[in-house]
């Protein structure tokens, strides 16, 4: 069917360019609501989101865009200030993504919902009303992610049950992991993208269990950043399975210094070493130096060894003098199957 539009003038007599459009019906009528089926953030990203903050909502159908030019329908609303947000609104060509950002950069520490209400898709159905706060940072993000860690990795080639991750400095948006691929060899296989820890871990489920001596290869990119920023290059890692799953999970065994060790150099770097590799994605959050008498987190960077089964702990500092500390695995530790440490450390050690 198409529908022309001519002849028309507006109030002072000036005409209306011609205009054209075309459509072909379904096979019946459209009653079905439409949904916000991703958005790029989420509550959990509060209160790390940047002034310049760019949104995206995807739509499960074609919307009416005229609908979601209203400013009440497709919006940012400051709750601290009471009003809603200046934008600039954009979509998609098929009429099923929408872009939304704000004028100037949003109020450091303001609180701020993202959302659509009765915006209509194109049979005049309504959207299923969305919403989500968040909390303004008090600067704007002008640099690209960076992979900071993949699952699986090392040397000991991981079981066909591993979980494939890749761990971002800071959180990304949901909306921008369409790109992020695996592949066996020529062929593509089909992987469901999703985010956690603060949406910095990526995580590419397969379709189907990974099969055994197999080299997979994964390839990040175009992961844009809260403020829209895309990643600078891709990050592409292999790795080929064993033979077969991997039913336990890793515990702690032992560290260095051990526990109860006096007299220990004030640039040590302790060491936790695990029965089985681990996920380096969940390391960050789970092997971790603490002053011991006040819990204060020691400000530390991780490495591991080629095998993924011992991390280091490397303090930004030289550690204190006559100080006692401990060296704890806290239950975030996962292997590189996502299985939780079935035993964790908490050793002390004194700083001579």
């Amino acid at each position: 069917m198409t529908i022309a539009i001519s002849g028309v003038t507006d109030a002072s007599g000036n005409a209306v360019a011609p205009q054209s459009t075309t459509f072909q019906t379904g096979a019946g009528a459209d009653i079905t609501a439409p949904t916000v089926t991703a958005s790029s953030l989420d509550s959990g990203d509060s209160p790390n989101v940047p002034q310049n903050t760019a949104f995206t909502l995807e739509f499960s159908k074609p919307m009416n865009l005229l609908s979601l030019q209203v400013s009440s329908n497709f919006y940012l609303y400051d709750n601290t200030a009471g009003a809603y947000v200046a934008t600039n609104r954009s979509f998609s060509a098929d009429g099923t993504i929408a872009y939304i950002n704000a004028t100037s950069p949003l109020p450091a520490s303001h609180s701020v919902v993202l959302g659509a209400r009765n915006a209509t898709d194109l049979t005049g159905n309504t959207v299923t009303s969305f919403s989500v706060s968040f909390t303004v940072s008090s600067t704007s993000d002008t640099n690209s992610p960076v992979v900071t860690a993949t699952n699986p990795g090392g040397a000991v080639n991981p079981p066909t049950n591993s979980v494939i991750q890749a761990q971002f400095n800071k959180p990304v948006q949901a909306t921008s992991l369409s790109q992020a691929t695996l592949t066996a060899g020529a062929s593509s296989i089909a992987v469901t993208p999703s985010l956690s820890g603060g949406d910095q871990i990526l995580t590419l489920t397969p379709g189907a269990p990974l099969s055994p001596n197999t080299v997979y290869t994964v390839t990040v990119t175009g992961v844009n950043s809260l403020a829209g920023i895309p990643m600078a290059a891709p990050v592409v890692f292999s790795f080929t399975t064993s033979a077969g799953a991997q039913l336990s999970g890793t515990a702690a065994l032992s560290t260095v210094p051990a526990s109860g060790v006096t007299g220990v150099p004030a640039n040590v770097t302790p060491t936790v070493t695990f029965s089985n590799p681990i996920n380096p994605a969940t390391a960050a959050a789970g092997v971790v130096l603490y002053v011991n008498a006040t819990n204060a987190v020691v400000p530390s960077t991780l490495s591991f060894s080629a095998d993924f089964k011992t991390a280091t702990i490397t303090p930004a500092a030289p550690l204190s003098s006559g100080t006692v500390y401990s060296i704890r695995t806290n239950g975030n530790v996962t292997d590189q199957t996502g299985q939780a440490e079935t035993a964790a450390v908490n050793h002390t050690f004194t700083v001579q």
